[in-house]
């Protein structure tokens, strides 16, 4: 059974309910790692929904989160930018990226 572990890239309201819409799904999709600008948002939403790897740094998130897919609930772009290329599949409240995709 494969499994896909999820990262969370600005831990506001939309990846709040993300969050609890995850509680479910099938056990094989993981809340994986949070990244917040902010550390106390970052721990807050990571104690809140058990996620281990919490990140203030966006290189660090993306060199050490190990996930698979990212939810992006922010409106900065190069954010985007930097997860897209470093391979993760990407989804947004209002778009679609994928790394992958020919």
């Amino acid at each position: 059974m494969n499994s896909d572990k999820w990262c969370i890239i600005g831990p506001g309201n939309i990846a709040h309910h993300f969050a609890e819409d995850m509680k479910l799904v099938k056990p094989t999709q993981k809340l994986e790692a949070v990244f917040s600008d902010h550390k106390k948002s970052a721990n807050e939403f990571a104690d809140r929904f058990h996620i281990a790897k919490r990140f203030t740094s966006l290189d660090d998130f993306i060199d050490k989160s190990s996930g698979d897919i990212a939810i992006s609930e922010t409106s900065e772009y190069y954010k985007i930018e930097l997860a897209i290329s470093s391979g993760l599949i990407l989804f947004s409240s209002l778009l679609c990226y994928s790394s992958t995709s020919n």
